[in-house]
């Protein structure tokens, strides 16, 4: 569907992809859950991720129904081990044009090594800073690698240069501090770009915890980040949860 919105069931964990058949919505079977569950951890066994992180970006999408384009603009904040990036790289199109001229890249933003990836894909640029830091770095690289846009002729330093289509983190943060970071992202964030973020419990217990996590996507969604929702998910740890928003542009004060 347009956007990459939800409905498309050819992203759904890959099941598709791999030959299993899809029943209609409400009219799945127990039997059918069984079989998909097994197939899913066939697929697992047989092509291993970086690290075991890659699921939850995995399932964050098949929940959310949103889908990764070819030549989707993509940034992984506190990327390392490359987890999630390789997630991202597998659904991008190469560093150069395909047939119709698109290209994706996935900018990994972290001071750490990206130890699960060897080699560094093509399609992937690896940030070493913060996220604060970050945004004149990944303009100046998306500039040299002609990536701006046709109409692109303003110093590649320009604030508020709308190319990012998807930004995701899954940092080891307080959700505050994954907010303040996120928001640091909105100026290069295009209209109906999305976020995917995990929010991670450091908090001394779980009333705090769901206060923080209200907290950070208000926060959110003063940035421009809206229409939030927030998933428990099956890859997610005791203390997690995934948050799926849309950036819709920042709110007039």
């Amino acid at each position: 569907t347009a956007g990459g919105t939800a409905g498309d069931t050819a992203g759904v964990g890959g099941l598709v992809a791999s030959g299993m058949f899809v029943p209609a919505r409400g009219e799945a079977t127990t039997r059918d859950l069984v079989h998909a569950c097994e197939l899913v951890q066939e697929m697992r066994h047989a092509r291993p991720p970086p690290c075991r992180a890659y699921y939850k970006i995995e399932e964050a999408f098949a929940r959310s129904g949103v889908r990764v384009r070819k030549d989707w603009k993509c940034v992984d904040v506190g990327a390392s081990p490359g987890g999630w990036t390789s997630y991202l790289s597998a659904r991008l199109g190469g560093d150069e044009p395909s047939g119709g001229g698109k290209r994706g890249r996935v900018w990994s933003v972290d001071p750490a090594a990206l130890s699960g990836l060897d080699p560094i894909p093509d399609n992937v640029t690896h940030l070493k800073m913060k996220a604060e830091e970050c945004e004149g770095p990944l303009l100046a690289d998306a500039f040299d690698r002609g990536l701006l846009g046709d109409d692109a002729t303003v110093s590649p330093s320009r604030v508020g240069v709308g190319i990012v289509d998807l930004v995701v983190c899954d940092a080891n943060a307080a959700p505050m501090k994954v907010a303040e970071m996120l928001s640091a992202m909105s100026r290069l964030m295009k209209p109906g770009g999305w976020l995917v973020t995990t929010f991670k419990n450091f908090c001394r217990g779980a009333a705090e915890w769901e206060r923080e996590v209200v907290a950070g996507a208000a926060a959110l969604a003063r940035a421009g980040f809206e229409r939030p929702r927030v998933y428990h998910l099956f890859s997610n740890c005791p203390q997690e949860k995934t948050l799926v928003a849309r950036y819709v542009g920042a709110r007039e004060e």
